[in-house]
């Protein structure tokens, strides 16, 4: 339709300039004949004028898109990374070792089954299913109220980033419902829950899961989040998923999975600069006497890992 409607001008043009033509052709040699062939070769001439105009115009519109498409969909890459990891965390739990970039990105190429099967088998914490989400889909949200990328982007894929995050509205809900999950008997031992204010009085309200280590004293932090007070005390049980939330919630991720494909980053392009992810080598203390008044406690989202014998 858009392209139609672009090649109305030239249609009136042509058809005006060749009604004029032919009219003059069948008048006699006289004043008003000669204002008419007049007429024409300069509707001719503007239809060629304003033909070379709109060639130029398309071709700097589709340079300038081309660029602020690159932009937005960077823009947006590193946000659903965000998505993304969350994603892992629900689908394979905690487990640093794996969080690798190419790991994170992998998994938007899991199939429906290698979800269902995975999340099935998957035992949660507590911290797992309780924690508010609001900071991943605040992420979203954010996009969705930047009038820059509203502007610009494509109209559908406007509507998949709002699927996208209703979709994770979704997954929070089925995650805070007790009756998808069957508690288990034993408890998470090998982790501890800290209130990040305990380290700092500056934090916010932000709780830290911390695993032991073999060093007294010393816990790696390994997810971070905010709760509500009646879940304080079930943060560290656990739990595994009855089948028919766990197909639920596996076509949930799966959906967003689709959605999400579009704007997959290559690990090259992600952004060095991307102050949302911390990357640690070392263990984290509780216990430190440090105090940060300039900054606060973040949960290390990535982790590096060195592999033997890498300095």
């Amino acid at each position: 339709m858009y392209k139609f409607i672009r090649i109305i001008p030239y249609i009136i043009i042509t058809i005006f300039s060749l009604i004029t033509l032919y009219i003059s052709f069948k008048l006699e040699e006289s004043t008003i004949k000669n204002v008419l062939v007049n007429i024409s070769s300069n509707a001719l001439f503007i239809l060629v004028a304003f033909l070379f105009y709109d060639l130029i115009k398309s071709y700097i519109n589709k340079k300038e898109k081309k660029f602020l498409d690159e932009y937005i969909k960077n823009q947006i890459s590193n946000d659903l990374l965000i998505v993304l990891y969350y994603l892992k965390k629900i689908i394979h739990g905690y487990n640093l070792e794996t969080n690798t970039l190419n790991n994170i990105l992998g998994i938007a190429n899991y199939s429906y089954r290698e979800i269902a099967n995975a999340v099935s088998n998957q035992k949660y914490i507590g911290f797992q299913i309780y924690k508010k989400n609001d900071e991943v889909r605040n992420i979203l949200k954010n996009a969705l109220n930047d009038n820059f990328i509203l502007k610009y982007s494509d109209h559908i894929d406007v509507i998949n980033i709002l699927k996208i995050n209703n979709t994770l509205i979704k997954i929070e809900f089925l995650l805070k419902e007790e009756k998808n999950f069957d508690m288990c008997s034993e408890q998470a031992v090998e982790f501890t829950v800290l209130n990040g204010k305990y380290l700092n009085p500056d934090n916010d309200e932000k709780y830290l899961l911390l695993k032991k280590t073999n060093i007294e004293n010393r816990m790696v932090v390994y997810d971070s989040g905010y709760y509500d007070k009646l879940h304080l005390n079930k943060l560290l049980n656990t739990y595994v998923l009855k089948k028919e939330s766990a197909e639920q919630l596996a076509t949930y991720i799966s959906d967003i999975l689709v959605l999400i494909r579009y704007w997959i980053p290559d690990v090259v392009n992600i952004s060095k600069n991307e102050n949302r992810f911390r990357i640690i080598k070392n263990y984290f203390s509780p216990f430190t006497n440090t105090k940060t008044v300039n900054s606060k406690i973040f949960v290390a989202d990535i982790v590096d890992i060195k592999s033997k014998g890498e300095s």
